[in-house]
């Protein structure tokens, strides 16, 4: 729903945002014209977004081929772009591997610094780095 794309724009524009509503010489054109700036900003940054995770995910597929001996690297790359915070059970799982091997896979992202772990000793969630990057730098930039 184009309305709900516009929202974040909205929030971080509250005050040209009140300005324009509360002008009263406003018409149909005018919100429109105003409506259609706003989705128009929300969609760059959406597709800003989209670009940097798939450039993103080449540059990770590159590297896992490169450096990670497993022939689920495909599933691999898509539980690190889906899953924003796991542990070695939860990637044992999804990629149908014994703990053991969850836990050299988590060895091998971590000397890569593709992943990192909380810093727990026991039950240490990870996060994929360069997803929360992205994510912090679109968001510093609109």
């Amino acid at each position: 729903m184009p309305i709900l794309s516009c929202i974040e724009v909205i929030a971080k524009n509250l005050f040209s945002f009140e300005k324009f509503t509360n002008n009263k010489e406003n018409n149909l054109n005018d919100w429109m014209k105003y409506y259609y700036e706003l989705v128009s900003k929300q969609m760059d940054k959406n597709l800003e977004l989209i670009y940097k995770i798939k450039e993103e995910l080449e540059n990770t597929r590159k590297k896992l081929e490169k450096n990670v001996c497993s022939n689920r690297i495909e599933k691999l790359l898509e539980f690190l772009f889906c899953d924003q915070e796991f542990n070695s059970k939860e990637l044992s799982e999804a990629l149908q591997v014994s703990q053991s091997q969850a836990n050299r896979i988590i060895n091998e992202l971590e000397k890569l610094d593709i992943i990192e772990g909380d810093g727990k000793l026991r039950y240490t969630k990870y996060n994929f780095i360069k997803i929360k990057e992205i994510y912090s730098f679109i968001n510093e930039r609109k």
